[in-house]
């Protein structure tokens, strides 16, 4: 399970594109928090990981957990964070975060 904010997002793509194949299976779950990173920059099968295994959780005036649109290119679902402040986004999102990662893990 990874959390990645902000530009942590950008690297942890990054990150995906160096990470050999047979180790892929082994992320459950990707939590970004307001994150400006590029999915379409990976291979398919990276591509694939983001959309099934991750969440992305915006800055926004919705109510947690609302879906946004994804235009940022995120590849995955679109959460609203439940707040408009980028530094409080971990915070005010991670009820749903710890959610998402016990989810993931059954």
């Amino acid at each position: 399970m990874v959390v990645a904010h902000s530009a942590g997002g950008a690297w942890l793509c990054e990150c995906l594109k160096q990470t050999p194949p047979d180790q892929l299976e082994r992320i459950k779950a990707i939590a970004f928090t307001d994150t400006f990173h590029d999915a379409d920059a990976l291979d398919a099968p990276r591509r694939q990981l983001v959309r099934e295994h991750g969440r992305h959780w915006r800055t926004g005036s919705a109510a947690l957990d609302t879906p946004v649109e994804d235009e940022r290119g995120s590849g995955c679902a679109c959460l609203s964070a439940g707040t408009t402040d980028h530094a409080s986004t971990n915070f005010a999102a991670q009820s749903s975060i710890f959610a998402f990662f016990g989810e993931s893990l059954r």
